[in-house]
């Protein structure tokens, strides 16, 4: 005999899948009118929180659900999303851990595992998180983007920037990758290829004010031929 709430929740993940959100948003709260702690359903209302904006929310139903589902990986890894939009780096490295000790092993939670270390500054755990994300997914031009920002902030601008550029070469659209290239060779004094880098990553996304904001400065620096006053 079907089971109404789980086809109600199969309804949701359509829903969510679907994009939308209101549709998900409700067929969940109907599970929970019935069942208030029905951990599936307070997890995937949490990511619609989260995909929504609500990042305080979203970790207040996911922790929620992880009281019945306490060593569910995925519910530990979207807690860890949340807390990282939160701006709580420490309880996103803490999830991310937990998550993976129970048994996540994608290159993406590596990932954000990293970004979380890199936020608060342990930049060697950082790199090693990084490149372990690289090792499971090679072709992932986010990847090498953000060890790429590992790098940088260690002072490894060499390395950093062949990590931006094979981003880019994976995903030639990356206003991104773009971006950081800019960055790091203003930083280093080259300002007419980070004018270059820049100038391409404003074709992509005309209008962007950081983009405009630091191209400006490297326009006005001098070029190899002229002089400095």
């Amino acid at each position: 005999m079907p089971n109404p709430i789980e086809e109600k929740l199969q309804q949701a993940y359509g829903r969510f899948g679907a994009r939308d959100l209101a549709g998900a948003e409700r067929l969940c709260s109907e599970i929970l009118s019935s069942t208030p702690k029905h951990p599936d359903a307070l997890h995937l209302l949490g990511v619609v929180r989260l995909v929504s904006g609500n990042a305080s929310a979203a970790a207040g139903l996911i922790g929620q659900a992880l009281e019945g589902k306490p060593r569910d990986a995925a519910l530990l890894e979207n807690l860890g999303l949340a807390r990282l939009a939160q701006g709580d780096a420490a309880a996103a490295e803490t999830a991310f851990k937990q998550a993976i000790a129970s048994g996540a092993g994608s290159a993406l939670v590596q990932m954000r595992l990293g970004m979380a270390l890199g936020s608060q500054g342990k930049l060697p755990e950082a790199e090693r998180a990084m490149r372990t994300a690289a090792e499971r997914a090679p072709d992932d031009p986010d990847v090498h983007i953000n060890l790429g920002n590992v790098l940088a902030m260690l002072g490894r601008n060499e390395e950093a920037l062949a990590c931006f550029r094979r981003g880019l070469a994976l995903r030639p659209g990356s206003v991104d990758a773009h971006y950081n290239i800019g960055t790091l060779l203003k930083g280093l004094g080259r300002h007419e290829e980070a004018a270059a880098a820049y100038n391409s990553a404003l074709v992509l996304d005309p209008g962007n004010p950081d983009l405009l904001n630091n191209l400006g400065p490297v326009h006005e620096q001098p070029g190899p031929g002229d002089p400095t006053v």
